[in-house]
């Protein structure tokens, strides 16, 4: 409940401080194009979802980005995907793990075993993460297929 007393508290802050619109014309100020955007916002999830909580990371950095990510062009359901995987990437790596810990008490093991045998996944969920990226389509044909039946 703290954790969303703070993020309630900033999301107040960012939206008087209009810190969106600052962040937009930052990018549009060095005419960032989407892919770089999109570089970007995945090293920073990634790096977020390595320290922190996917939840708040949602919360605090979500509602600034996508009404950036939808100015340059990008679907908001792609958008949204990648941020999801990215964090839940982050949860899978060290130096922090969420889930790593809990895998342990689990498993009964130790740690260390659990990221040397962590790899092999991690690396294949990276190279998805790459492929959502820069083919929005395996995101959106479902969504595109489903909005535009109805």
């Amino acid at each position: 409940m703290i954790i969303f007393a703070v993020v309630g508290l900033y999301q107040y802050i960012v939206a008087v401080e209009q810190l969106g619109d600052k962040l937009l014309a930052v990018i549009q100020g060095v005419e960032m194009n989407k892919h770089v955007f999109l570089i970007f916002t995945t090293i920073f999830f990634l790096l977020m979802g390595c320290i922190l909580d996917a939840v708040p990371v949602m919360l605090i950095f979500f509602p600034v980005l996508l009404p950036i990510a939808e100015e340059l062009g990008i679907d908001p359901i792609h958008f949204g995907v990648i941020v999801v995987l990215n964090l839940m990437i982050g949860l899978l790596t060290p130096p922090i793990g969420a889930i790593l810990f809990i895998q342990t008490k689990i498993g009964n093991l130790e740690f260390d075993s659990i990221v040397r045998c962590i790899w092999p996944y991690t690396l294949t969920l990276l190279a998805v993460l790459v492929l959502i990226t820069y083919v929005p389509i395996l995101v959106t044909f479902l969504p595109d297929l489903i909005f535009q039946g109805g």
